[in-house]
């Protein structure tokens, strides 16, 4: 029998779902920065994937936190 759907779980794979597309979007503006020889620029949106990478590991750690200790 599937397991009851979880309304946390549910969010956090909405989060994560969310938090997947942020490094793409970046990336993106990488591209336009680099064309532009925006050097500066380039440097920021480093330090911003990085952050979301971070948040993305965070929200995926939560998650397994979550489906481990609620059984969902």
């Amino acid at each position: 029998m599937p397991k009851e759907e979880c309304t946390r779980k549910m969010e956090l794979l909405k989060d994560i779902q969310t938090a997947m597309g942020e490094p793409m979007a970046i990336h993106n503006n990488e591209v336009v920065a680099l064309l532009a020889e925006d050097f500066d620029r380039i440097t920021d949106l480093r330090r911003k994937l990085q952050a979301a990478r971070n948040h993305k590991a965070s929200l995926v750690e939560l998650n397994r936190e979550h489906v481990t200790s609620h059984g969902c």
